[in-house]
């Protein structure tokens, strides 16, 4: 028989086991806890890219000079047989540290004028500015500039749209703040701008279309002006038909 002093001194020794035990499962616990966050962040943190290494093509690499391949891109698109090149997860992580774009693209934001579709395009290969009216203004510049001198893009396509809005918009009135900027800019398109505008319809569809055109031309050339003294670029003016899908590139 145990002595109550004895009793007391087992009760304690064991009392003491128990609260070691727990506080030892306890900190194991608050170690892989801490151990699991400390993964889960590192798995999260974007992995360091390569320097001073060429940047990956996809698959299949591009042969055509920049408005060949424009051009065979958009004939794909019109037959219709698109290729859907470079239109992948596996091409988006492959490029996922660098682009290189071959062509500079300044195109209206109508919806119905995506630049990527229209020639056949995917990730990596075109560089997409986009302005209501395909408008040079000092942001789209800015963005073609950049293209240009850090992506080392050799090629920039102004295109316009048949049925355009905002050049539509170009014959009325001068409109408020924000849009102003643009009708600025597509104005002097515009061979005969009407007095008053309570509907869109009123613009004869020849003349509509004729601003449309000279815009694409004026645009073009402001770019030029920009982008005067960089060596092997160039500039071309591009026409999309609504009606059958073609992109023109006149003269």
């Amino acid at each position: 028989m145990l002595s109550g002093r004895h009793r007391k001194i087992l009760t304690y020794v064991v009392g003491r086991n128990i609260l070691d035990w727990i506080m030892l499962r306890t900190s194991v616990a608050v170690l892989l806890s801490s151990l699991a966050v400390a993964l889960l962040v590192a798995a999260q943190q974007p992995v360091a890219c390569p320097v001073d290494v060429p940047c990956p093509v996809c698959d299949p690499p591009r042969t055509a000079g920049p408005l060949t391949a424009l051009r065979d891109g958009n004939s794909r698109f019109v037959k219709p047989d698109p290729k859907h090149f470079h239109q992948s997860v596996e091409c988006g992580k492959r490029l996922s540290c660098c682009q290189k774009p071959f062509a500079v693209i300044l195109s209206c934001s109508d919806s119905r004028v995506p630049p990527d579709v229209l020639f056949d395009q995917g990730i990596g290969d075109l560089f997409v500015v986009r302005v209501a009216g395909n408008v040079a203004t000092p942001d789209a510049l800015g963005s073609i500039e950049y293209a240009v001198d850090h992506l080392d893009a050799k090629l920039v396509v102004v295109m316009g749209h048949r049925r355009c809005g905002a050049v539509q918009a170009a014959f009325c009135p001068r409109p408020g703040p924000h849009l102003d900027v643009l009708w600025d800019l597509i104005r002097p398109s515009v061979a005969h701008p009407l007095p008053s505008c309570e509907h869109h319809e009123q613009v004869d569809p020849a003349q509509w279309d004729l601003a449309v055109r000279k815009n694409i031309s004026n645009m073009a050339a402001m770019v030029t002006r920009d982008l005067r003294g960089r060596a092997g670029v160039s500039v071309a003016a591009a026409y999309y038909n609504l009606d059958d899908g073609k992109v023109d590139f006149p003269k």
